[in-house]
């Protein structure tokens, strides 16, 4: 060792630095970039993003609908920033597509399936990656995925009843043929409320008796927002 200074302001001052040093932060689209290219930030964007698309779609706003494509394109970007494999990416992005089915069919399969393949991309990307860490960065994927996976779950479930209201709303008639159960019992020549669809509805009773509650009917017309219903024998 020839040298020792006790701090690099010093040392600069020895050696006859001209002026001393000065530390230089990242600059905004530094820091932005550093950002996005943290694989559990990118992939929250994705589903962030998607998610509001989604949302745009049962309210639409121009407001969700821009955010949202927004963070999906910064995803986007920042996996394609970091270089992640293509067998990652194309994992990843198939479990978001496999979690945004869910809308069809609303049992709960595509969405824990989509986010178990989300999780692997993302270990995928830590694991392939030198410059990540693989031990904390992929328990924090695991977490992260599994918590984030969670509220998308909830929140496409609350899109899909949504949605499937809307429909309904939109065409009672294809409530017609459909059997459901008195709640509140139906007065002669007047009206009652009935569970049909996993919704309750204000019905008339087609031929104008009394329908008692607790008993099965069946929906045979609409009347503006009411339900034409019979006794099921």
């Amino acid at each position: 060792i020839e040298h020792v200074a006790e701090s690099l302001d010093e040392f600069l001052v020895e050696i006859g630095w001209p002026a001393p040093a000065q530390e230089v932060g990242p600059s905004p689209r530094t820091s932005i970039v550093i950002l996005i290219t943290e694989p559990l930030h990118a992939w929250a964007l994705v589903i962030l993003g998607g998610l509001l698309l989604l949302a745009g779609l049962s309210h639409p706003t121009f407001v969700m609908e821009g955010v949202g494509t927004g963070m999906l394109v910064l995803g986007l970007a920042g996996m394609g920033l970091m270089g992640v494999g293509l067998a990652a990416a194309a994992l990843m992005l198939a479990g978001v597509v496999t979690m945004f089915l869910e809308l069809k069919t609303g049992h709960g399969v595509l969405a824990l399936t989509g986010a178990v393949m989300t999780a692997i991309g993302l270990m995928m990307v830590y694991r392939s990656s030198p410059l990540l860490s693989a031990g904390a960065g992929v328990g924090a994927a695991v977490a992260g995925a599994v918590v984030a996976s969670g509220i998308v779950g909830f929140y496409l479930y609350k899109i899909r009843e949504t949605l499937r209201l809307k429909r309904v709303w939109g065409d009672l008639s294809q409530l017609v043929g459909r059997r459901g159960v008195v709640k509140r019992a139906i007065e002669p020549r007047g009206e009652g409320v009935v569970l049909v669809g996993s919704e309750l509805w204000t019905a008339l009773s087609e031929s104008g008796e009394g329908i008692e509650e607790g008993e099965a009917v069946e929906v045979v017309g609409v009347e503006g927002f009411k339900l034409v219903v019979r006794r099921v024998r």
